[in-house]
This record gives C-alpha cells, sequence and structure tokens, in this order.
C-alpha cells in the first residue's frame, strides 16, 4: 500500500490491528486515539517517505514515535508534527527520524527544546539534506543554538517561521537585548551562507522574537540571497531607513511582501 490516512480518531478503530500495514510510503494520522499504534505502524514500515501526525496536544512526541538506533536507514523525506507536545527527553527519539528529510514541519507546538538544535547540529552538520523548514505557531524564539543550526543547512531553500504569541523575557528568563544579539547573528552571520540556495523566507514574530529587520545592516545580507522568490519579512526601522529598506530589497532579489511595522 502506498498510502494511509485516517483523518479522525473515531477511524482508528477500523484498524484494530495494524501487523498487516508493512509497505506504506505515506502516512497520514490526525488525532489518533492510541499512541501506541501510532508507534507500531511507523516501527512497521521503515519505508515511509512522507509522515504526518496531528496530535492536539494530547500525546507527546515519545509516545507517538518508536525508538530507532542513531545509525537505522530510513527513507523518510518529509516529517510534519502538529499540536504535539514537546519534551526535552523527546529529543534523542526525533532526531534519527530527521536523518535524511528534506522538508520538516512543526505546527503548532506549545514548545521546541533548544536541544533539539543542538542534538541536529552536533549530529548532522552541515545539513546537506534539508531543503525545507517551517515553524508554524509555535513557542519559540531566535537563540544561539536555532542560529547554529540554520548555519549548517547548506542547501535550504525554504524558512518559514511564526512564532505564538508570549513574553519571550518571561519565557526564557533573559533581557530582550539578548534575543536582538542573536537575531545580529542570524541576519549577519547564517542568512548569507544561505545566499546560494534560499528562495522563499517568511519571517513573522513578535517584537522581542528577533525575526524581524532592525538594521539597514540586515538588508545587506538580504540582498546577498539573489535566489529570492518570496520574501515577507517584518521591518522596524525608521522612515529614511524603510525607504532605503525597500529600495535595496526590490534591486537585488524580487520578493513578494514586505511589511513595515
Amino acid at each position: 500500500m502506498v498510502l494511509l490516512a485516517v483523518g479522525n480518531a473515531a477511524a482508528c478503530c477500523v484498524f484494530p490491528s495494524v501487523g498487516g500495514f508493512t509497505g506504506l510510503r505515506r502516512l497520514t494520522i490526525e488525532h489518533p486515539l492510541d499512541a501506541d499504534m501510532v508507534s507500531a505502524l511507523i516501527a512497521d514500515n521503515p519505508h515511509l517517505s512522507t509522515l504526518t501526525i496531528g496530535g492536539r496536544s494530547i500525546f507527546s512526541i515519545g509516545e507517538v514515535l518508536p525508538s530507532l538506533p542513531p545509525d537505522a536507514d530510513r527513507c523518510l523525506k518529509e516529517l510534519s508534527l502538529k499540536e504535539l507536545t514537546f519534551l526535552r527527553g523527546d529529543v534523542p527519539l526525533l532526531v534519527p527520524f530527521i536523518k535524511e528529510v528534506k522538508r520538516l514541519e512543526f505546527w503548532f507546538m506549545l514548545d521546541i527544546p533548544d536541544d533539539l538544535w543542538v542534538e541536529l547540529t552536533r549530529c548532522y552538520a552541515p545539513l546537506t539534506f534539508l531543503r525545507s523548514l517551517f515553524i508554524r505557531s509555535c513557542k519559540m524564539c531566535l537563540t544561539e543554538s536555532f542560529v547554529d543550526f540554520i548555519s549548517s543547512c547548506s542547501i535550504l531553500e525554504e524558512l518559514h517561521f511564526t512564532s505564538s504569541d508570549f513574553d519571550y523575557e518571561q519565557y526564557h528568563g533573559v533581557a530582550t537585548n539578548t534575543s536582538l544579539r542573536t537575531a545580529h547573528r542570524f541576519w549577519i552571520d547564517a542568512l548569507p551562507r544561505l545566499a546560494s540556495s534560499l528562495r522563499d523566507l517568511e519571517l513573522e514574530g513578535s517584537e522581542t522574537s528577533g525575526f524581524y529587520i532592525q538594521d539597514v545592516k540586515y538588508v545587506d545580507a538580504l540582498s546577498e540571497c539573489h535566489l529570492l522568490e518570496v520574501l515577507n519579512v517584518a521591518v522596524k526601522i525608521d522612515l529614511a531607513s524603510a525607504v532605503q529598506t525597500r529600495t535595496l530589497i526590490v534591486n537585488h532579489s524580487s520578493p513578494s511582501v514586505i511589511r513595515f511595522c
């Protein structure tokens, strides 16, 4: 079987035994009732190329993913995790699944441990496989570890980030200027490393998240990304600099959206 999609919790009852499914290539499970069923189904199908799991925060990632050795031979190319609880102890379970993933998505996650970026960078840098990273409506800000991870993604073509609304200082227990210093590293150091591959950049975060342009120097980094086809970023600088920003970006690439705060 090439594809199995379980669209709601009740549909899980249709599959009281999952032992017969061993040749799946794509698997989508939304709102499962039984985490063990999901874990067993994944374990029995080592040739999955696409995996999507949505859990409404009922289960943690560690409950729905089976254990894999770090050297496991997996075929997974697209991984999408939605509304799952992300515990710090889940990182060692998740990292082996990302080994060859080209498209990685996190949706509506209450928390993404910083350890994930640390381990991915430690295990796989330089990441010569990841082409698309989508982090949607998650409780996360720029951190040094995330910047290091992005810097190691040598062929990244798509980077989308939207953060949920929360207080950065309260969440991380650090001053806002720490976020801004990390943002400086992201725009000045990490982004130019993606200049030869990045085609789609969409960043939406709070003022303290670091994912917005608040220095004209950041524009110089953007202007090096000549392959950009879609650009959706927030700009928070004075009017004169904003005009300069728009001119520089438009002259050096072909963005779709530039938002001024």
